[in-house]
C-alpha cells in the first residue's frame, strides 16, 4: 500500500528478534545517501523484470542461510483500493530455497505515504497494523511455470485474507481483490 510498508515489517520482525533483508529496486542503490543506507543494512538489490535466475539463486542462498528476505509481492505500490496481482518472484525464490513464505500485511501506511507521494496533515500519527500469516510451505519446482503459478496463487489467497484482517475501519478505503485472486 505504501513505500513505508517494508519499514513497518522490519520493525515488527525485529521485535521478534529477526532481521529482514528486503529486495529493493537496484536504482535506489545508485542514490548517494539512500544507497549508502541500503548497503549498510544489507538490503538486496533487485533488477526488476529481468527474470534473473542468478539473482533468484542469490536470494535463495541467503534464505537457506537462515535470513529472512522481504519481498513486496505486488511488485509496486498500488492506490490502496485493491490488492494488485501478485508477482511470481516470491514463489520462485521460496521454491528455490525450499523455504516457506511467511505472508505479511500492512495497513495504514497509505495515510502517510500513498502512491501519490507523501501525505501531510491529519492524522499526525496514523494507526498502522502489521500481521504475519501462517507459513506457506514450498511445494514444487522453481522452474516449473505450473508450480510457480500454484505457489503464487496460494500466496495471493493468503495475502488477500491477511490484508482483510488488518484493514482498519473508518479510513475510507476498502480492499477489493481482483477476481483471479479470490
Amino acid at each position: 500500500m505504501s513505500v513505508l510498508d517494508p519499514v513497518f515489517v522490519v520493525f515488527a520482525a525485529s521485535r521478534r528478534g529477526r532481521v529482514v533483508r528486503y529486495l529493493t529496486v537496484s536504482d535506489a542503490f545508485d542514490q548517494r545517501v539512500v544507497g549508502w543506507g541500503l548497503r549498510r543494512v544489507q538490503q538486496i538489490p533487485l533488477r526488476r523484470g529481468m527474470g534473473d535466475w542468478e539473482a533468484i539463486e542469490e536470494v535463495a542462498a541467503i534464505v537457506r542461510g537462515g535470513a529472512l528476505a522481504g519481498i513486496s509481492a505486488e511488485g509496486t505500490v498500488g492506490d490502496g483500493r485493491e490488492l494488485l496481482p501478485i508477482q511470481k518472484g516470491a514463489a520462485r525464490i521460496a521454491l528455490a530455497a525450499g523455504a516457506p513464505i511467511i505472508p505479511a500485511a500492512v495497513w495504514g501506511t497509505q495515510a502517510r505515504w500513498s502512491k501519490r507521494g507523501p501525505q501531510l496533515g491529519p492524522p499526525i500519527r496514523p494507526t498502522v497494523a502489521v500481521a504475519f500469516g501462517r507459513p506457506i510451505p514450498p511445494a514444487g519446482d522453481p522452474r516449473s511455470r505450473a508450480d510457480v503459478r500454484a505457489h503464487t496463487d496460494r500466496l495471493a489467497s493468503a495475502l488477500g485474507s491477511l490484508v482483510d484482517s488488518v484493514r482498519l475501519p473508518g479510513n475510507g478505503l476498502a480492499i477489493e481483490r481482483p477476481s483471479d485472486q479470490t
